[in-house]
């Protein structure tokens, strides 16, 4: 009688814990889209929202099995073929070539690391050496500001990249930091009279390199991008919490594998002793005329398969086949038909 009391009370808090997860998931979508965007004006995010976005997402998408699953799917899709660049002049393959650029740009590896950048930021950022010729990925994280056109938003003149630069002491083992800011002019602005500022804010703008700014789901008339993992971030979770839930209930209703009814204390008290005696496979059990001794409905109470739609919603947001993203046919068992999908997913 305790331990059912205390499921009972497990129910309740399972039962507020779905209210409160509904309402999580409507705050979450209704959030940030009517305040200011990162140059001051229209109705998209701010700089800092989706950076504070993005880290959630980043984390998430870390332990959370179905945004691994869906950034993964997402990559093959797009870089499954591979890329190749024939017929290039020798010093554009050379260029290419360069093994820091193909760590960082063009290998397989690089490329699905690069595309993560869109699925957890929205944005990716490249910052070039004019001279070597030479990338570097810039972290979204340590984007702080941006300079735009003034009669058009959408283009963009500076980035502002604030960073942590650690100058390891190898003698001793300790390490010097210093912050710093410096601005750099991105690779499609050329200025008018045909030079760059000197400094923005105080702080100096740095010709001998370029940043490479790529932005995706933007709005007309934003700079900055939206994850594309950012619609599918409250349902991932709702599925997430959906099993763990459920696997809960079944555990506490493995608990309970039959139900006596008494009508007197006494007799229930003495069946009680009786039926916990361990017995053999088979066994039977005696009772009286005033006893009632019935199986716990266990078979279909709790059917986690119930949640797929939650799962389909994910899938529905990251644009990719729900039985590719839950590896499973569901009921139909029909590959074939999620296969369908393949084509109009790649274009």
């Amino acid at each position: 009688s305790e331990k059912l009391q205390a499921e009972i009370a497990n129910n309740e808090i399972l039962r507020e814990s779905y209210a409160s997860m509904a309402q999580a998931i409507l705050a979450f979508d209704d959030s940030g889209w009517n305040t200011a965007n990162a140059s001051g004006s229209g109705d998209g995010f701010q700089l800092q929202e989706l950076k504070d976005a993005a880290k959630r997402i980043r984390e998430q998408t870390e332990g959370n099995p179905l945004l691994k699953r869906g950034c993964g799917l997402r990559t093959s899709y797009i870089f499954g073929r591979g890329v190749s660049f024939s017929d290039q002049p020798p010093r554009v393959q050379k260029f290419i070539q360069d093994p820091r650029n193909q760590d960082v740009v063009f290998s397989p590896e690089a490329q699905v690391v690069n595309e993560r950048a869109n699925f957890t930021d929205g944005q990716f950022f490249l910052l070039a050496n004019v001279s070597t010729k030479q990338f570097q990925r810039i972290p979204f994280a340590e984007i702080t500001a941006i300079v735009t056109d003034p009669d058009d938003a959408e283009r963009v003149r500076y980035i502002r990249r604030t960073w942590t630069n650690k100058v390891q002491e190898l003698a001793s083992g300790s390490a010097k930091e210093t912050i710093k800011e410096v601005w750099y002019p991105v690779d499609t602005y050329a200025p008018e009279a045909g030079r760059y500022v000197s400094s923005i804010q105080g702080k100096p703008v740095d010709v001998n390199f370029r940043m490479f700014h790529f932005a995706v789901n933007r709005r007309a008339g934003q700079v900055l991008g939206v994850p594309d993992a950012f619609p599918a971030l409250p349902w991932a979770h709702a599925y997430n919490e959906y099993l763990k839930d459920g696997s809960r209930m079944l555990k506490a209703l493995s608990m309970f594998a039959w139900q006596l009814k008494s009508k007197t204390k006494a007799g229930a008290s003495n069946a009680a002793a009786t039926i916990a005696t361990p017995k053999t496979s088979g066994s039977v059990a005696v009772t009286g005329s005033d006893m009632d001794l019935t199986a716990m409905p266990r078979g279909n109470n709790i059917n986690l398969t119930d949640g797929r739609p939650l799962g389909s919603m994910v899938a529905s947001a990251l644009e990719v086949s729900v039985v590719a993203l839950l590896s499973d046919p569901g009921t139909s068992g029909a590959y074939g038909t999620a296969q369908t999908l393949d084509v109009p997913t790649v274009k």
